[in-house]
């Protein structure tokens, strides 16, 4: 495991971009490459994809359903089994518990994996986030002979997932985004990044502000905690999905939103915490992330 500074990335953005940003992509393509053989030279049928959120599980999962390159396979996301808000269970609160794995509609879930083990034709479901609804969704899914299934969420590992394909040959992964980087002592956290990367996906694409992110973020936190321990330990793979460069481009949008947390708000210590790290960075523009690239999943460019 090598160790990043701020100083080498920078350096790096700075008189290197272009092959800074592709070595970074490249890496990252390697690991896809790697468990995409793995899959194919165990006739894997079923593989499982989880990590905490603002992992990449669905750029991950897309990613590799296009490497294995197999007819009719197809990615499963846990996440449109979420429950409807009015029966989503609940904190001590009465905040509702996105975390645990009983806000997912886990009799819908067994119902149709079921189905699928069988041969037979499923509608999937699709889940808009915006307005925590399901919409139409045309997209009927089968099993064949041939393809490969990738079912990926927050609690894809748990076994009331996995427990329905006993017996199967399946591959259980997790990822989570690991930073190697070190700044006057100072480590940035996988937690630290993830919650930057969340940020500014959030904004982009769940029309979420800083301060709703920072209260959703305990739970999330909380549920970390409580709901996923056992996970990585079950795993057969462990991957990380940090990206050299990735700082240096989250770093604009997620300052632009930091700097709006007031000084008497709960969250302005964090917020600045935040700052100061993301401010030791240099930036680059959004343009320079491939049409590929896993951090697609939470900018816009």
């Amino acid at each position: 495991m090598s160790i990043l500074t701020v100083d080498y990335i920078n350096q790096n953005a700075k008189d290197n971009l272009e092959s800074f940003v592709n070595k970074s992509e490249e890496k990252f393509k390697k690991t896809i490459d790697k468990i995409s053989r793995r899959i194919k030279e165990e006739k894997i049928k079923y593989v499982f994809l989880c990590g905490p959120t603002s992992s990449g599980k669905t750029t991950f999962s897309s990613l590799l359903i296009k490497d294995i390159n197999l007819e009719g396979s197809f990615c499963i996301s846990l996440d449109d089994y979420y429950k409807s808000i009015e029966d989503m269970p609940l904190w001590k609160n009465n905040h509702p518990n996105y975390e645990t794995i009983n806000s997912l509609r886990l009799d819908a879930i067994k119902r149709d994996f079921n189905l699928l083990k069988e041969g037979k034709e499923v509608k999937l479901p699709l889940l808009d986030f915006e307005t925590g609804r399901w919409v139409e969704n045309n997209r009927n899914v089968k099993i064949e002979d041939n393809n490969i299934v990738l079912i990926e969420g927050l609690h894809a590992l748990n076994k009331k997932i996995t427990g329905i394909f006993k017996g199967e040959k399946i591959l259980k992964i997790f990822i989570c985004p690991t930073p190697h980087i070190e700044h006057k002592g100072k480590k940035l956290s996988n937690v630290d990044l993830r919650f930057i990367r969340r940020l500014v996906r959030d904004e982009n694409y769940r029309n979420s502000d800083v301060l709703y992110s920072f209260l959703l973020w305990d739970y999330v936190r909380a549920g970390e905690r409580q709901f996923m321990k056992g996970y990585k330990l079950n795993a057969d793979i462990v991957e990380n999905t940090y990206l050299d460069y990735e700082t240096c481009i989250l770093k604009s949008q997620a300052l632009k939103m930091l700097y709006t947390v007031n000084k008497d708000n709960k969250y302005y210590l964090r917020a600045r915490r935040l700052i100061n790290l993301l401010e030791c960075f240099l930036n680059i523009d959004t343009k320079n992330v491939g049409k590929d690239s896993l951090l697609n999943e939470f900018i816009k460019k």
